[in-house]
Order: structure tokens, then sequence, then C-alpha cells
């Protein structure tokens, strides 16, 4: 039986990231453009992996799909999730601190830039290594957050460095 890889990483995605989602496309939308933050069956949001996987009506499902998604895809319903207020737009939202909206333009301006290096250290950004002084990158900005954290000029009002600039 094949094993489906998780989706992509995106520090805006909120869907489980251990799992394969799957990305409903109803006959008046168009499908899911690789790469892209997407709404899941689950209702979480996820990035859009650039191979796709068909199946049939009675074909059996590959291992690592969301369990969430399957069951909705098969006429249940979604998990329920905590309503919140986004942090952003203020907008009502189940997806945490950002709405789907704000997570989908903040996800557009870091995707292009998830493969790249630090800006001022020159280490390949490492998804993955999300401590504070580790080397996934830093929100949006060029720059790893080993670099952010090791600005100590942030108690001088006028200070400009090529991090805080």
């Amino acid at each position: 039986m094949t094993q489906l890889t998780p989706n992509p990483h995106s520090p805006y995605a909120d869907a489980n990231p251990n799992v394969r989602h799957i990305f409903p496309s109803p006959i008046f939308f168009p499908d899911a453009k690789p790469g892209v933050l997407a709404l899941t069956a689950c209702e979480g949001m996820a990035v859009v992996p650039e191979e796709t996987t068909e199946t049939g009506p009675d074909a059996v499902l590959p291992e690592g799909l969301c369990a969430d998604c399957v069951a909705v895809m098969q006429g249940g319903r979604p998990p329920a999730r905590p309503s919140s207020r986004c942090g952003e737009c203020s907008t009502a939202t189940w997806h945490g601190a950002l709405c789907a909206v704000c997570r989908q333009e903040a996800h557009e301006a870091w995707w292009p830039t998830r493969d790249a290096a630090c800006g001022k250290c020159k280490t390949p950004f490492d998804p993955a290594d999300t401590r504070f002084d580790g080397q996934a990158q830093y929100h949006a900005t060029p720059y790893c957050r080993a670099c952010v954290d090791a600005c100590h000029d942030t108690e001088i009002a006028d200070h400009r460095c090529v991090i805080c600039a």
C-alpha cells in the first residue's frame, strides 16, 4: 500500500502537519494549485503538494491521509474548532491567531523565500528548527531566528542594523 508524505511545510498552515490532507474541489471552484495554502476537507489550512493522488470510489485509500478529511469526504462532519478573532483584521475565525485570508496572504509572502538562506549569516533556512535561536526563517523576513535573536541593540531607540532597519 502507498504511504503518502505529509503536505509541504508552511508556518501559516494550521492543519495537522503529520498527515496528507484532502482538498475538496467543488465544481464551481478551480482545483487548488501546488504551493498555495488552501482550506482542507477537515477545515484546516495546508499547502497543496506538487504531486496529487487520485483514487476511484471503491479504491483502497493510501496510508498517511488525514482521518478527519477522509471522514468529511465520506459524508461526516469536520472536527469542531474553537472560535477566536484574527490578530490582523479582527474577523471571527476558527484558525487561531490568524484568519484564513490573513494566513493565505502571509503564506504568499513567505512561500517564495522558503528555500532561501538567511540574508545575514547565509545559512539555509531550516523550517523544522523553530527554536527562538534556530535556523528557521523569522516570519516573512529574510533573516533566520538566530540572527534576529543575536541583535542586542534593541534597547537603543534609534539603532539601525541590517535586521531591524
